[in-house]
Protein backbone atom coordinates (compact mmCIF):
# COMPACT_ATOMS: atom_id res chain seq x y z
CA UNK A 1 0.00 0.00 0.00
CA UNK A 2 2.61 2.42 0.80
CA UNK A 3 4.89 1.19 -2.36
CA UNK A 4 7.91 0.98 0.71
CA UNK A 5 9.38 -1.18 2.99
CA UNK A 6 11.97 -0.57 5.68
CA UNK A 7 14.93 -2.49 6.36
CA UNK A 8 13.05 -3.80 9.48
CA UNK A 9 10.24 -4.66 7.45
CA UNK A 10 12.37 -6.42 5.20
CA UNK A 11 14.60 -8.62 7.57
CA UNK A 12 11.46 -9.44 9.27
CA UNK A 13 9.95 -10.74 6.32
CA UNK A 14 13.14 -12.47 5.17
CA UNK A 15 13.01 -14.48 8.54
CA UNK A 16 9.79 -15.41 8.25
CA UNK A 17 9.96 -16.80 4.90
CA UNK A 18 13.02 -18.72 5.96
CA UNK A 19 11.72 -19.97 9.00
CA UNK A 20 8.51 -21.11 7.05
CA UNK A 21 10.49 -23.05 4.17
CA UNK A 22 12.08 -24.65 7.03
CA UNK A 23 9.45 -25.99 8.56
CA UNK A 24 7.60 -27.08 5.34
CA UNK A 25 10.32 -29.01 4.18
CA UNK A 26 10.07 -32.99 4.97
CA UNK A 27 13.66 -33.79 6.18
CA UNK A 28 13.30 -37.26 5.23
CA UNK A 29 11.69 -37.23 1.85
CA UNK A 30 12.73 -33.96 0.58
CA UNK A 31 9.51 -32.63 -0.34
CA UNK A 32 7.13 -30.65 1.19
CA UNK A 33 4.16 -30.59 3.64
CA UNK A 34 1.93 -27.98 1.83
CA UNK A 35 1.51 -27.58 -2.12
CA UNK A 36 1.28 -23.98 -3.60
CA UNK A 37 -2.32 -25.01 -3.76
CA UNK A 38 -2.54 -25.29 0.30
CA UNK A 39 0.33 -22.34 0.53
CA UNK A 40 -2.46 -20.25 -1.49
CA UNK A 41 -5.18 -21.65 0.03
CA UNK A 42 -3.41 -21.36 3.72
CA UNK A 43 -2.93 -17.62 2.71
CA UNK A 44 -6.42 -16.75 1.44
CA UNK A 45 -7.29 -17.96 5.06
CA UNK A 46 -5.39 -15.37 6.24
CA UNK A 47 -6.04 -12.26 4.43
CA UNK A 48 -8.40 -10.80 6.45
CA UNK A 49 -6.38 -11.25 9.93
CA UNK A 50 -3.11 -9.50 8.14
CA UNK A 51 -5.34 -7.02 7.01
CA UNK A 52 -6.65 -5.85 10.32
CA UNK A 53 -2.98 -5.91 11.52
CA UNK A 54 -1.65 -3.67 8.74
CA UNK A 55 -4.76 -1.28 8.93
CA UNK A 56 -2.92 -0.77 12.64
CA UNK A 57 0.36 0.19 11.44
CA UNK A 58 0.07 1.51 7.15
CA UNK A 59 0.30 5.16 7.56
CA UNK A 60 -0.13 5.10 10.85
CA UNK A 61 -3.48 3.53 11.29
CA UNK A 62 -5.08 6.36 9.57
CA UNK A 63 -7.05 3.83 7.09
CA UNK A 64 -9.80 1.37 8.41
CA UNK A 65 -9.68 -2.67 6.96
CA UNK A 66 -12.60 -2.04 4.20
CA UNK A 67 -10.55 1.34 2.96
CA UNK A 68 -7.26 -1.03 2.95
CA UNK A 69 -9.46 -3.78 1.10
CA UNK A 70 -10.29 -1.67 -1.74
CA UNK A 71 -6.36 -0.38 -2.57
CA UNK A 72 -4.58 -3.12 -1.90
CA UNK A 73 -4.65 -6.05 -5.05
CA UNK A 74 -5.29 -8.88 -2.71
CA UNK A 75 -4.49 -11.37 -5.52
CA UNK A 76 -1.32 -9.94 -6.47
CA UNK A 77 -0.21 -9.82 -2.61
CA UNK A 78 -1.52 -13.60 -1.97
CA UNK A 79 0.92 -14.45 -5.47
CA UNK A 80 3.54 -12.64 -4.34
CA UNK A 81 3.92 -14.06 -0.92
CA UNK A 82 3.44 -17.38 -2.51
CA UNK A 83 6.52 -16.27 -4.64
CA UNK A 84 8.61 -15.47 -2.25
CA UNK A 85 7.71 -18.80 -0.14
CA UNK A 86 8.68 -21.20 -3.26
CA UNK A 87 11.52 -18.93 -4.39
CA UNK A 88 13.34 -17.83 -1.21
Amino acid sequence: MEQRTTRSWDISIFNAVKQIQRVNQRRSSGGYYFTPVDIQETLEDGYESALKQAALEVCKGQYEVHELAIMVDRQAVIQQTINLLIQG
